[in-house]
């Protein structure tokens, strides 16, 4: 349980794995639980999730640091569970990635904003593969699904499902924009 707003977890090491730990917050609007900042990062089988009515995470995940910091980070089976309006996504790339993977993860929030699976504001995200993950928000349009910056990303985007409030005809899970096929 993490007990002040900027609590996180920093894994600085590489090949480091992360496996079967369930995080929630003791405070208000939780700004994120693990700050990734090494190469080959596994994240497998955590469990994020408010702790109270106003007890929540914003977001769970975020690979920060320079270009290529975060490269081969792998997160795998994790969920992703919030009644706030406040959450955001699930993971936030603040810098150009190569190989990530994210699959079979599952996100349920009320999220009105950006509650999206996963945000790169700048970067160019090289062979990733994100496939098999379940996402239901209250976004109510623009990406769905992921929202990244960049027109130049490559890799596979597959087999992906979200439930969603956007009511206008024109659905994007945000995959073709960033380059994805």
């Amino acid at each position: 349980t993490f007990s002040a707003t900027s609590s996180s977890w920093t894994v600085s090491g590489a090949n480091t794995s992360i496996n079967n730990f369930r995080f929630t917050s003791s405070v208000s609007d939780l700004v994120l639980c693990l700050d990734i900042t090494a190469a080959n990062v596994t994240v497998s089988n955590v469990y994020a999730t408010d702790a109270g009515a106003t007890l929540e995470i914003l977001t769970p995940f975020k690979a920060t640091g320079a270009a290529n910091t975060s490269d081969n980070l792998w997160i795998e089976n994790c969920r992703f569970v919030s009644t706030s309006t406040a959450c955001l996504e699930m993971l936030q790339l603040d810098a150009a990635t190569n190989g990530l993977v994210f699959i079979d993860n599952f996100m349920v929030t009320e999220g009105t904003t950006t509650a999206v699976l996963i945000v790169g504001p700048t970067g160019a995200h090289l062979n990733a593969y994100i496939a098999r993950n379940k996402i239901s928000t209250k976004i109510a349009s623009g990406n769905l699904g992921i929202d990244l910056a960049s027109t130049s990303c490559t890799g596979l985007m597959i087999d992906n499902h979200i439930g969603h409030a956007d009511t206008t005809t024109t659905h994007d899970f945000g995959g073709t924009g960033a380059g994805f096929r």
